[in-house]
This record gives C-alpha cells, sequence and structure tokens, in this order.
C-alpha cells in the first residue's frame, strides 16, 4: 500500500512539473469574454491549428452593459499569433469529451497584440454540442414540429419525383452561368462602376431632370390641346399624298434624269468647294459695292484712259484707229 502510493505521488508530481514546464517560461497573460462558456473548468487546454499553445487559468463571472458574461483568462505561448482579428471558440475533443478553447488567426492579420490583451464578446463564441441538438430536437417533438418537417420533406420529395433529369440539366446549366459570370467578372465590375458613374450624374443632374420633364409635360398639354388641328393635318396630309404619289409617277423618269445630273454636278461642286467658300466670303463686300456702282437707274463705271499724241494733219484711218485703241488697251 505504501509503494502505491509512493507511484501515486511520483506521478502527480511528474504531471504538475510537465503542465508547470508546458505554461513556464515566455508565457503571456490572454483574457477573452464568453456569453456561454459551458463546462468549461480551469487548467484547460488552449489550442491554435490543432496545437496545444497554453491553458486556461482561471474563469471568473463580470457583467458588461447589464449582462454578465464569463472572463476567461488564459496563458498562452509567446509563439502563438494573436492580432486583433483573433476569435476563441469553447470546443469539445469530442462529443462528449473535454472543453477547450479553440483559438483561430487569420493570415496577415495585423500586429500581434500585448500580453494583457482582451477578446470581447464579440470575437467569441461557443461551438453546439450534442446536448445542444438534443435540447432542440425535443423542443420539435414538444410543440409537434416533427410531423409538420415530415409533411414539408414528403411533399419535397413528391414535386422532386421524376424530374430528375430536369433538375440535373438545371444544375448544369447552373453552372455553366456560374463559370460565365466568373470569366466575365472584369467586365460586369466594370459596368457596375459604370452604371454608379451614370448614377451619380443623374444624381447632381437632379434640377435638370426635373425641369426637362416639366418642360414635357407642358409640352403633352399643348399637344393634347391642338389635337383636332393635328387630327385635320393628317387627314389633310393624308389627302395629299395620293397626288403627290401620282405626280412622282408621272415624272420619274425626268426625277432620274435630274438625280443623274445631280450625281455629276456634286463632285464638281466638291471639288471647287474652296473657291465657293472664298466666292461665299466676298459676296457681302460684292452685294454692297455693286449697290454703290447703281444708285438708280444707271451703273456708274470707273474707267482709266491713256492719251496717245496724234501729230496735227495726219490722215488716221481705220487701221490707224485700231492702232490706237490697242495701244490705249496697252
Amino acid at each position: 500500500m505504501t509503494r502505491k502510493r509512493l507511484m501515486s505521488a511520483l506521478l502527480l508530481a511528474v504531471v504538475v512539473v510537465a503542465g508547470s514546464s508546458a505554461c513556464a517560461g515566455g508565457d503571456r497573460a490572454l483574457v477573452a469574454e464568453f456569453a456561454n462558456v459551458g463546462d468549461l473548468v480551469g487548467r484547460a487546454n488552449v489550442q491554435q491549428a490543432d496545437a496545444v499553445v497554453g491553458t486556461v487559468r482561471s474563469i471568473d463571472l463580470v457583467q458588461r452593459n447589464d449582462e454578465w458574461v464569463a472572463r476567461v483568462t488564459m496563458a498562452v505561448n509567446e509563439d502563438a499569433r494573436i492580432t486583433s482579428e483573433t476569435r476563441a471558440t469553447v470546443r469539445s475533443t469530442s462529443l462528449l469529451g473535454e472543453k477547450f478553447v479553440d483559438i483561430e488567426t487569420p493570415v496577415d492579420s495585423g500586429p500581434q497584440l500585448p500580453t494583457g490583451a482582451v477578446l470581447s464578446s464579440s470575437s467569441t463564441g461557443k461551438a453546439p454540442e450534442l446536448e445542444d441538438l438534443f435540447s432542440q430536437l425535443g423542443a420539435i417533438l414538444v410543440t409537434g414540429g416533427l410531423e409538420d418537417l415530415a409533411k414539408i420533406t414528403s411533399a419535397g420529395a413528391m414535386i422532386l419525383e421524376g424530374q430528375e433529369e430536369n433538375i440535373g440539366r438545371v444544375l448544369d446549366q447552373t453552372v455553366k452561368l456560374i463559370s460565365s459570370l466568373h470569366a466575365q467578372r472584369d467586365a460586369i465590375a466594370s459596368a457596375v462602376d459604370d452604371l454608379a458613374s451614370a448614377a451619380e450624374t443623374l444624381s447632381a443632374g437632379t434640377d435638370v431632370v426635373d425641369r426637362a420633364l416639366g418642360v414635357s409635360d407642358d409640352a403633352l398639354k399643348i399637344v393634347a390641346d391642338q389635337k383636332t388641328d393635328l387630327d385635320e393635318l393628317v387627314v389633310q396630309l393624308d389627302r395629299l399624298g395620293e397626288p403627290l404619289a401620282n405626280l412622282t409617277r408621272a415624272h420619274s423618269d425626268d426625277i432620274d434624269a435630274q438625280v443623274k445630273v445631280l450625281r455629276k454636278v456634286i463632285p464638281e461642286l466638291f471639288s471647287v468647294r474652296d473657291t465657293l467658300g472664298d466666292a461665299v466670303d466676298k459676296l457681302p463686300d460684292f452685294t454692297r459695292l455693286f449697290a454703290e456702282a447703281a444708285p438708280g437707274d444707271y451703273v456708274q463705271l470707273d474707267i482709266l484712259l491713256q492719251a496717245v499724241p496724234i501729230e496735227l494733219g495726219t490722215s488716221i484711218g481705220s487701221a490707224g484707229v485700231s492702232t490706237i485703241l490697242m495701244e490705249a488697251t496697252r
């Protein structure tokens, strides 16, 4: 009996030394507040990525904003990754196993938190347990909801019966649609951005749009007031359409000939468009000067004459007159 007690004491000492060595040297404090920790106890493991990184030191009940929460103080290793985005969850090692605190930290989630950092209840939680599932199932059985659930399941089975191929095609088309949307995600994002920009533009021009709608309303009222006259105009245009059609058919050859001539004239006009432009620019000056030169029923001309000396006693014939005129022209 004495030997058994000695062996038990030695085993207990080894366990205590191992537990203390696991949390000693470089450990830092971490506090997490839980709305519910279940039957979590002190000295429970703290794990991260399925590895033990610390232990639970104490569990205290504190009040926060008229609510009671469990304040869990833990000692974790220095190499444990703890940031502002770290989340702590109370889990079980198995369905009926012991509880532990699981620490999850996203990759590239910021700098390490200092020792003594506190994770609020918004960053903590408790994983569902078998007892919770049984409790919810009991509530369903008590309220008779299980029978309703059976009816819903049976109705769903009847609806899907014989529609396996159609459902398969729908699922295939859904996969293709999702793949197409994934391939066009950049274009869709660009279209959404353009739509947002257009919405901002329309929002900025609300006053202009309102005025335009007001003007359109007034214009529609004017058109409504002139409905009788518009109806009469349409009737007259309909009556005029038949004579115009007959006239067009009667002179179709002449119209075709004129169109052919225009096809020849238009390129020529296009080739001298610069000259025509200059002529049009000078036309106002010409019109003004012509009006000044013709003030009444006569035209004023400015003529430059050059005198040619003729000796006295010289007979001037028709040839001489022509010579003189040529000299004058020069």
